[in-house]
């Protein structure tokens, strides 16, 4: 079994911890082969937060990790996540996504790209808000989390909230959308602030062509990967 903790901190001291747990499950009744399992499963957990809102957490992280794991790599294997909230002003779903992906990261789970997720809510006076704290987000007259994988220009989470006209909602997004490319950075010092820690672990580096493009797969000697989504991080991986 497979075990890995991150935490992510967001500008708004919203404290998370993420385990992940990689391990063998039992056989399924349905999409089997040899009564096995052809896929993994993937469940996420929340805690630290009210019952009343669990499911509405949970759902989206779900959704975002399922429609980026490479769930066929792994029969017979049951992935569990858990989330721990340990405080919450506001933005909560887009600091769960993004501890998510950097936990998949940083546990090796191979998969198609990073998820950067951020929280705008849109104010009376037609102003944007990033990160909005819980009273500027009660105050909005609405709002989005947004989800994006940049290297496959594809959303994987869209939760709005609020009324709406298409065109508000329409722009909310795009700007949405900018300011989730905006922290990839962030999410890259901390995929390569982990990469250095397993250098001085001496652990030894193995760096195979992937099957997207423009991006590489570093294989750990313990068979554990991760995908390098970008330049940024090819380089730095070479350098190992």
């Amino acid at each position: 079994m497979l075990c890995f903790k991150a935490s992510w901190f967001s500008s708004r001291f919203i404290a998370m911890q993420v385990f992940i747990e990689f391990e063998a499950c039992e056989p399924a009744r349905t999409a089997t082969e040899n009564g096995r399992r052809t896929h993994a499963k993937i469940s996420v957990s929340v805690k630290g937060v009210d019952e009343s809102r669990i499911a509405a957490i949970r759902a989206p992280p779900t959704s975002a990790v399922s429609a980026v794991i490479f769930a066929a790599k792994y029969p017979g294997k049951v992935i569990d996540i858990e989330v721990t909230v340990l405080s919450d002003d506001g933005g909560v779903l887009a600091t769960a996504l993004n501890a998510v992906t950097l936990a998949l990261a940083h546990s090796g789970i191979e998969n198609m790209g990073i998820t950067a997720s951020c929280h705008v809510a849109l104010t009376s006076n037609h102003e944007y808000v990033t990160d909005p704290s819980l009273a500027e987000a009660s105050n909005a007259i609405g709002g989005i989390t947004f989800g994006f994988v940049p290297n496959l220009t594809q959303a994987t989470c869209v939760d709005v909230y609020g009324l709406l006209s298409a065109p508000k909602l329409t722009s909310l997004m795009e700007f949405a959308k900018q300011r989730t490319i905006s922290i990839l950075p962030t999410l890259h010092k901390a995929i390569l602030k982990s990469l250095k820690k397993k250098e001085e672990a001496f652990v030894p580096l193995h760096i195979r062509h992937g099957v997207t493009f423009n991006t590489r797969i570093i294989t750990y000697a313990d068979d554990m990967t991760l995908l390098v989504q970008d330049p940024l991080l090819n380089k730095a991986a070479e350098k190992s």
